[in-house]
């Protein structure tokens, strides 16, 4: 009897523990399906929407203002690379008034995590965003005449914020010998300024902790396309890391198991 009694108690006590065990599960698996980081698909100029997207104003150090250079050809030279994603390239040209600068020391420029490029093409072309800080050192003397007056050119590597919209350097390949091999959407964008929205800006500041990421190659965005295609090694984190924005922008947003899955991908670029 003594026995009996022994093992009804432990055969409740262990019911009871894989009821508790099993509620912990499901409690764990639902925070696991919880959004952490939120849909911007209902935003303008995001995902499916036309407009701009809503930002606060991005402004340059006094002294310098961008310009545009239409007849200047792409440089593919990888110092003039920045950013840390590569879905394409934004051509960025600031005309420098060093009258205005100071001239004991380099002014610097710094283009935030979550700074918005907005597309003027004509086209249904992506908008893009910088998803890590860039600082770009202006020297305080100048090439231009009497060197006071330059214009710095550089190309910010972005990601794209309307999967279903065109690449900017879809029709490069039948384009100019300088940009035929390049994912440059050679003057296409001007700066917006910087996204509100919570989910974008928090992907942005996320990646911007990898210094890893940082651009050191170009690729041609055309090879895809051939059928013998084998996407390199080295590219394959960046095209996660559009899949990724496009869940945000296109998307339901972002999970916090697939987040954590996510920062698992990027530990190796901390």
């Amino acid at each position: 009897m003594h026995r009996a009694t022994c093992m009804l108690i432990f055969l409740i006590g262990w019911m009871s523990a894989k009821a508790q065990s099993t509620q912990d599960l499901i409690k764990k698996n639902m925070d696991l399906l919880a959004i952490a980081i939120p849909s911007a698909k209902s935003e303008p100029g995001i995902g499916e929407n036309d407009g701009k997207p809503s930002t606060t104003p991005f402004k340059l150090p006094a002294g310098l203002r961008f310009v545009e250079r239409p007849n200047k050809p792409f440089d593919p030279d990888i110092k003039k690379l920045h950013g840390n994603v590569n879905t394409f390239y934004a051509d960025v040209h600031i005309e420098v008034n060093r009258d205005s600068l100071k001239v004991d020391a380099p002014t610097q420029i710094t283009f935030p995590p979550g700074l918005v490029m907005l597309c003027v093409a004509p086209s249904r072309i992506q908008n893009g965003m910088l998803m890590g800080r860039v600082r770009i050192n202006v020297p305080p003397t100048g090439i231009g005449p009497g060197g006071t007056r330059d214009t710095i050119t550089l190309n910010l590597g972005m990601v794209c914020l309307n999967e279903g919209f065109g690449l900017p350097w879809e029709e490069n390949i039948q384009g100019p010998g300088d940009i035929k091999n390049y994912p440059i959407g050679k003057g296409m964008y001007k700066p917006a300024g910087i996204t509100t929205h919570k989910g974008l800006l928090q992907l942005a500041e996320l990646l911007d902790q990898y210094p890893k990421l940082k651009l050191t190659k170009h690729y041609n965005p055309h090879l895809q396309f051939n059928e013998d295609y084998v996407q390199p090694e080295w590219m394959k984190i960046y095209s996660r890391i559009q899949e990724i924005v496009w869940m945000v922008t296109d998307g339901d947003g972002i999970t916090k198991g697939e987040l954590e899955k996510f920062k698992g991908e990027l530990a190796a670029y901390k």
